[in-house]
């Protein structure tokens, strides 16, 4: 079976410790609180589901899979809890041998009208006002500091300050998901979305049937492209896939009675819906009321904040709201948020440094640090340099230096970024070439035009031997 976040790699379980693990992830038996029985076959229920397919008139918004399946769950362990011992694990997380309730819905019979439902709520996601905390990608994170620094400078002048940065998990942000509060959430931002965006309102959106990336507000008018799905039809998509997320297990059919499937197709934009508005009703007002220079966000279930203070008062203000942020309350029960002391931090693919009025990020490259410290490559970012062409591998490592480049300040920690790359593509076995036509696509890009200064720093890297840059290697 594979292994969280490590594409290509196979875990081995004995079949009996696999099965206790299976019944531990999916207590359907006996966990009454988020599973109940479905009292028909799956060829009942299946013919149940193509009923109200028709009823609903929902063929007008997608096609039925008529071969389609209910999903088989499976448990996605965790790479770090598969090297750690359990009582490494156990003592810093209170559990261990974690994994991900996978319920993938790829043969669901609803999936293209769930698809077709899914754009829009990914058009709400994406136009999301800046009062909260969501993000929809690690992209933002350089300019998101820079401005917080900008901020900081602005409010204390000439004064000296310091930072005070945390990160946090929604934990089980997925299965403790109360799906009154979900509808609410969508209904909510269905309504909100159009007045932020300068429409007085709107009943219906359009999206596109070729790409469903391509949603917009009103009515079709392109002559037939598009398929236009009022509000009231996504409600009731929404509600029925809340209520009838179904999944088969040894040959039975269960509901989920709260929560949303990992691997659902509306799931993860229920989860950043119904935590935008917790946040732009609750949270995001409570952190306004600091009245500290800083940011905060939050991608899917990961929160980070930076909050800039220059005396001990400040500081004891900064601890108490992220106590509170980390209360039961904050989010709302069962959801809590776990937060991690304070430090530099690892969020999404970053780390986060500060030092006094410093605040920057990093590409945190895991794979170069595992290499460096004579671990087995478990984290592999770049496959073998056998089963990879040269022009892959080149657009592979030219791919992460601009992964780079967005979340680096152009400075000494771009240049060790550059280099832990370069070792990086050591331990992938590919030849020292490679790096050097990567780096020479990124300096003839026309599209992503390098900066002066990130000139000069990709020139130092491609000078860099491997012998020098094994020799000058920093953990980060």
């Amino acid at each position: 079976m594979g292994i969280d976040k490590c594409p290509g790699r196979l875990l081995i379980v004995c079949p009996a410790l696999f099965q206790r693990f299976y019944d531990a992830t999916f207590p359907v038996e006996v966990d009454h609180v988020h599973f109940t029985p479905i009292n028909k076959t799956p060829l009942e229920y299946a013919k149940e589901l193509k009923q109200q397919y028709h009823q609903k008139r929902w063929y007008k918004v997608a096609t039925l899979m008529e071969d389609g399946s209910a999903p088989s769950p499976y448990p996605l362990f965790k790479l770090k809890d598969i090297l750690a011992s359990c009582s490494t694990v156990f003592a810093s997380k209170g559990k261990c041998c974690r994994n991900r309730p996978i319920s993938p819905n790829t043969k669901h019979w609803y999936k293209r009208v769930y698809k077709r439902a899914g754009s829009i709520l990914r058009y709400l996601c994406s136009n999301l006002p800046s009062k909260i905390f969501n993000i929809m990608s690690s992209t933002v994170l350089k300019p998101r500091l820079e401005k917080a620094k900008r901020l900081a400078n602005e409010a204390y002048g000439d004064q000296q300050y310091n930072w005070a940065t945390y990160t946090g998990d929604i934990s089980n942000c997925y299965d403790e998901l109360v799906h009154d509060r979900i509808l609410e959430a969508v209904q909510f931002w269905c309504k909100a979305i159009p007045a932020l965006l300068g429409r007085r309102r709107t009943d219906r959106f359009s999206v596109n049937k070729y790409n469903r990336k391509i949603c917009v507000m009103g009515n079709d008018n392109t002559g037939g492209d598009y398929i236009t799905i009022t509000i009231a039809t996504l409600m009731e998509i929404c509600k029925f896939d809340c209520e009838n997320s179904v999944l088969q297990v040894r040959g039975k059919l269960y509901r989920r009675k709260l929560g949303a499937p990992m691997g659902g197709y509306l799931s993860a934009f229920y989860a950043m819906l119904t935590f935008a508005y917790r946040e732009f009703t609750t949270l995001y007002p409570t952190f306004e009321k600091l009245a500290l220079p800083g940011w905060m966000g939050r991608y899917l279930d990961d929160v980070i904040a930076a909050i800039a203070y220059k005396d001990q008062k400040q500081l004891v203000q900064i601890q108490e709201f992220i106590q509170w942020l980390g209360s039961h309350g904050a989010y709302e029960e069962p959801l809590v948020l776990n937060v991690e002391p304070e430090g530099d931090q690892e969020f999404l693919e970053a780390k986060v440094y500060h030092e006094n009025m410093e605040l920057w990020a990093r590409l945190h490259n895991k794979v170069t640090k595992d290499f460096m410290a004579r671990l087995p490559p478990y984290r592999r970012r770049l496959p073998d340099r056998d089963s990879t062409p040269k022009a892959e591998q080149i657009k592979l490592v030219a791919s992460t230096m601009t992964r780079i480049r967005q979340l680096t300040k152009p400075d000494v920690s771009m240049l060790q970024c550059l280099i832990d790359l370069k070792l990086e593509t050591e331990a992938a076995g590919y030849a020292s070439q490679i790096f050097l036509r990567a780096a020479r696509s990124q300096w003839l890009s026309t599209s992503n035009v390098l900066k002066e200064e990130e000139k000069e720093l990709f020139v130092l890297s491609t000078q860099c031997s491997l012998d020098v840059a094994i020799g000058n290697y920093t953990t980060p």
